[in-house]
């Protein structure tokens, strides 16, 4: 295909490179089109939102073809500072990395291997503004200059010749970066027993699944990616669910204890590169300490953080950079409610997730911070308890919570030292899928290749639906398990 997963000029783009007639018949929602005019309306609907340059790119193309500017002039600390000061836009095209380790305050970091370079740099440059690159050598300089110029970006004012060693040296201000957007999430399996919680470092996670296991009760698998909790806990035995769901973000899976099955199961995953692992079973005992904190005892009781973490991942070959597949969030958590395929969702301020009475949860709807407040079940009374960070006290404050209904089924597979059957599911395919956000219902399905892709959301209108920055809640549910909202 001339278009792929990211691309801008259409919509919910796979990222897969082939496919069959087959899967495209039952999964393309383009082919059920009946005639012309519905394959049209199907294809127009719903698209994500113009980027800026797409203007300037057009303007452009029609005008009357301009005489190149030459290549970017070098220039120095001051004279790269008083470009700036006359509002040039800074555009490092450093790795993240090198980025986070020191960068001109402002700056807007595009590494020039990313992909679709061009593209992205388009998206967040503002528009007829001249533009000071900060380049990592002679090569990049000379690739983002032809990346930019075409998108329609020829007002290059120089770049910074002598890097940020002179620009330091100079005593120009500097700032030091976050995390990079390519190192490895991890993925950790946290333990949902009522004697396991509070939880540690939760209110720190990206996405947060919540799955079923044996005997129906619930435990969760927690990504971090943007943040760095001081502690994390407690840290559980992995799952068959653990398998599908980490190869999606390239993660690093965490746990803790494992039937012969699933760890002979995870190793051959690990040696076929679906992920990385640390685990005491894996070899990385030491990642790992036991407290009696809130009274716990074992099993409850296992923690790390996320610097122990990331250290040991880089241990055992996981510490490169890694392209996390995008989900599909909005541009800002400040947008009309009806974006991104909300159009005809109805009010929910409340919503009911039914596991068993020990476990059962409930969120609650906060219109003036635009998030849900999760409360969880810690008897069969339906105690229901807030759910609060214990590492730093602060309130779980989701922005969307996703209801993903598919098979599930007990298998033959001990893994709790009770004798209760493992469960197992279908990860890929379609299903029934509702989202909440924003206090909004929105129904629809969810559909996913393989264990590599995110989960794509679409609505009844054939839409693909968005989430709002922030963090996601995910519970995975049988097919027949509905979720009352009020």
């Amino acid at each position: 295909p001339a278009h792929g997963a990211g691309s801008s000029c259409g919509r919910a783009m796979s990222s897969k490179t082939a496919s069959t007639i087959g899967f495209e018949r039952r999964f393309n929602a383009a082919l059920r089109a009946g005639d012309v005019d519905a394959f049209v309306q199907q294809l127009m609907t719903g698209l994500p939102p113009k980027p800026a340059n797409f203007d300037r790119i057009i303007a452009k193309n029609r005008a009357q073809a301009l005489p190149s500017s030459g290549d970017p002039q070098p220039l120095s600390a001051a004279q790269a500072r008083a470009a700036i000061d006359k509002g040039a836009a800074v555009l490092d095209v450093r790795s993240p990395e090198e980025y986070g380790a020191a960068h001109l305050p402002g700056a807007i970091n595009v590494w020039i291997e990313s992909p679709q370079f061009a593209a992205r740099a388009g998206m967040f440059l503002p528009a007829d503004t001249p533009v000071v690159l900060v380049p990592g050598g002679p090569t990049d300089l000379v690739r983002a200059a032809q990346g930019l110029a075409r998108i329609g970006m020829d007002d290059v004012a120089g770049y910074l010749q002598w890097g940020m060693a002179d620009w330091r040296s100079h005593g120009m201000p500097v700032a030091i970066g976050g995390p990079s957007p390519l190192r490895r999430p991890l993925a950790v399996k946290i333990d949902n027993a009522p004697t396991a919680r509070p939880h540690y470092g939760l209110s720190q996670a990206d996405i947060v699944m919540e799955l079923l296991v044996e005997g129906f009760i619930t435990r969760l698998a927690a990504y971090f990616h943007s943040q760095d909790p001081g502690t994390i806990g407690a840290v559980r035995s992995v799952r068959f669910s653990d398998r599908y769901t980490t190869p999606m973000v390239r993660g690093s899976l965490i746990f803790s204890g494992a039937s012969q099955l699933m760890e002979a199961l995870v190793r051959e995953d690990i040696a076929n590169g679906a992920y990385v692992g640390v685990s005491p079973q894996l070899g990385q005992g030491s990642t790992f300490y036991r407290t009696n904190v809130d009274g716990r005892i074992i099993p409850h009781n296992l923690f790390t953080s996320s610097q122990a973490l990331r250290e040991a991942t880089a241990s055992v070959g996981g510490g490169g950079l890694v392209d996390v597949p995008r989900w599909d969030f909005l541009a800002s958590s400040n947008h009309a409610e009806a974006s991104g395929g909300f159009n005809g969702s109805i009010a929910a301020n409340r919503l009911l997730i039914p596991y068993r009475l020990d476990a059962r949860v409930r969120y609650e709807y906060d219109a003036g911070s635009r998030t849900y407040s999760r409360f969880q079940s810690a008897s069969n009374a339906l105690n229901y308890q807030r759910e609060v960070d214990g590492s730093n006290g602060q309130a779980i404050a989701a922005r969307n919570i996703v209801i993903i209904n598919t098979d599930i089924w007990a298998t033959d597979v001990r893994d709790d030292a009770g004798g209760a059957a493992s469960l197992d599911m279908r990860l890929t395919g379609v299903g029934k899928a509702s989202i909440f956000r924003d206090g909004l219902r929105q129904d629809g399905t969810w559909s996913r290749a393989s264990y590599t892709d995110p989960f794509v959301f679409t609505n009844f209108y054939n839409q693909k639906m968005y989430l709002s920055p922030g963090q996601t809640w995910i519970h995975i549910l049988p097919a027949d398990w509905d979720v009352p909202s009020s």
